[in-house]
This record gives structure tokens, sequence and C-alpha cells, in this order.
């Protein structure tokens, strides 16, 4: 639908000039992030976030993203 809408959002000081590794996990309403293994959002959703992807950064910064990888995975899916 075009539209953005953010589900949860945390500070995090970053340092330029630096690759992260970022991941988040979707299960149900059930929303994880990471940044570099750490677990830095742990969120319940109004609603179910299956069926959405999004990556956002401010306007007034340089972003790059690099092996962008969105997997989909089933219920009960060992892989």
């Amino acid at each position: 639908n075009n539209r953005r809408c953010s589900r949860a959002a945390i500070p995090v000081n970053l340092e330029a000039d630096r690759w992260y590794d970022s991941r988040v996990e979707t299960r149900g309403d059930h929303i994880l992030g990471y940044v570099d293994d750490e677990l830095l959002i742990d969120h319940t959703s109004e609603w179910p976030a299956h069926g959405y992807v999004g990556r956002w950064a401010k306007a007034d910064s340089v972003t790059a993203f690099k092996d962008l990888n969105i997997e989909a995975k089933l219920e009960g899916d060992a892989r």
C-alpha cells in the first residue's frame, strides 16, 4: 500500500564508516530486532507483522545495505 508505519523503534548510537549486521524476525505479532546479534527490540504488535518489509534511515544520513536478504519461512520450516 506504499504507506510507512513504525512498529517499534529505539535509539541506537552507531559508528560511522563501519558495517553492522542487522536481522529482524517475525512470528505472528511478535517482532525481534538484532544488531550484530544483540537483541535490541522485542515487541508485540497490535496486528500481525507478516507480509510487511521495510528498511528506513533518516533523511540526513548516508546509508548502504550490502547483501540484503529477505526470506519467508513457514511455521515448522527447519531451514
